[in-house]
């Protein structure tokens, strides 16, 4: 009998620990599921903003390119050009967006922290900001203490880029104000706006992927996704970040920098803008040109007799290499990164290069991986990921003339 009972009353802890586990098991099973249900309305609403977000802008240059197929006067072409560029910059900043959400989800993203002045990545941030608050009639202020950070400057930019652009989206009138203030053990940093405010209910809605309330006044020109990088971004930094109240009105997002993240800077070094350069010319630079796509092709031949550079193109490898036979003497590769099954754009210059000896060379791409593996230092050529501005290309293309 005593046996018996102890076995039995194993067999009841057995009964009850099982118990403990399925009901452990059935919990997590139910978080997931309702995980999975929020991933799921979170595309949905993904998709019904994209539809609408993404076909804009896209619905506007289709129009405008209808109009330039008639002859205008240079005034009203230029006005065109403007209306088309503004078009342009909403989708290249959709296409970012969507892309850094990518990146942080996928954990690819690994900080490089070393000590940066917080006066110069506030001063770079606003220079950049300026025309847009300029456009709105804003006034866009900061202010910092001479203090350093232990971060990743390039991160760190994205994130605090992401709160000004975000409040001088959703400001009419009066001001942005980026400040800066250490006591106590924390360095604060503060985007203030004089907008319509963020009802205290959905404060945390708004960190969400894909959200945005739904007001007119605050509508924008993007999917929801900037606050969602912002606190991914803050996430990964190691930086707490907040939404309060801006009396009388407004929103405030603050950002809390602990020690040992931040110090009072050792020398006080005051930057200031550059002062303006003129363009280096490309006149007479000879740049081979490589990507399958064929509209792609041609809008970069077109761009580089813009700057009165000598183009040379070609849509495969194979057409790439016969014309450095015949050209031995060009001055910058342009490749693409994927060209087919045969090798990819980093092996196709390598191979150029037996032909036209350390000839300069650059990957634009529309594969967001090829850039990471340039920062982690697995692909020797600057990397441009599509689109690319311009301005961009230009600049790259005067830095290897400046080269020779």
């Amino acid at each position: 009998m005593i046996g018996f009972s102890k076995n039995f009353s194993t067999l009841i802890g057995e009964g009850i620990r099982i118990r403990d586990i399925n009901a452990r098991l059935v919990q997590e099973l139910s978080i997931a599921r309702d995980a999975a249900e929020e991933a799921n309305l979170a595309k949905s609403r993904f998709l019904a903003l994209a539809s609408h977000d993404l076909r804009q802008p896209l619905h506007a240059l289709t129009l405008l390119n209808g109009v330039l197929k008639r002859a205008q006067s240079i005034e009203r072409t230029q006005e065109i050009s403007l209306q088309m560029s503004s078009s342009l910059d909403s989708l290249a900043r959709l296409f970012e967006s969507i892309l850094d959400l990518s990146k942080l989800d996928a954990a690819e993203l690994t900080p490089d922290l070393h000590w940066v002045s917080l006066n110069t990545l506030l001063r770079r941030v606003c220079d950049d900001c300026g025309a847009a608050a300029h456009a709105k009639q804003l006034q866009l202020q900061w202010h910092a203490p001479p203090v350093e950070l232990h971060t990743d400057p390039e991160l760190f930019e994205r994130l605090v880029r992401n709160l000004v652009d975000n409040a001088i989206k959703f400001t009419n009138h009066g001001t942005v104000q980026v400040e800066a203030t250490s006591a106590a053990g924390m360095c604060v940093l503060s985007v203030a706006d004089t907008g319509v405010g963020i009802p205290r209910h959905l404060r945390d809605l708004v960190f969400k992927e894909y959200y945005q309330i739904n007001s007119e006044n605050r509508r924008g020109d993007g999917l929801g996704l900037g606050l969602a990088i912002v606190r991914k971004l803050a996430h990964l930094l190691g930086i707490a970040v907040s939404i309060h109240e801006n009396q009388p009105h407004g929103t405030r997002f603050e950002l809390q920098i602990s020690l040992p993240n931040w110090q009072v800077a050792q020398t006080c070094v005051e930057s200031f803008p550059m002062a303006h350069q003129e363009p280096i010319s490309l006149s007479g630079m000879t740049v081979l040109c490589i990507d399958d796509d064929v509209a792609s092709l041609n809008a970069t031949q077109a761009l580089l007799r813009e700057w009165q550079c000598i183009p040379l193109t070609a849509d495969s490898p194979e057409s790439a290499q016969r014309i450095a036979q015949r050209h031995p003497h060009i001055d910058v590769v342009l490749s693409d990164y994927a060209l087919g099954a045969s090798m990819h754009g980093e092996q196709l210059i390598h191979a150029l290069r037996k032909h036209l000896g350390e000839v300069p060379g650059a990957l634009l791409t529309g594969d967001a991986m090829a850039a990471l593996e340039h920062q982690a230092g697995r692909i020797e050529f600057p990397v441009l990921t599509k689109p690319v501005q311009a301005t961009e290309l230009r600049r790259l293309l005067e830095v290897f003339k400046e080269m020779k």
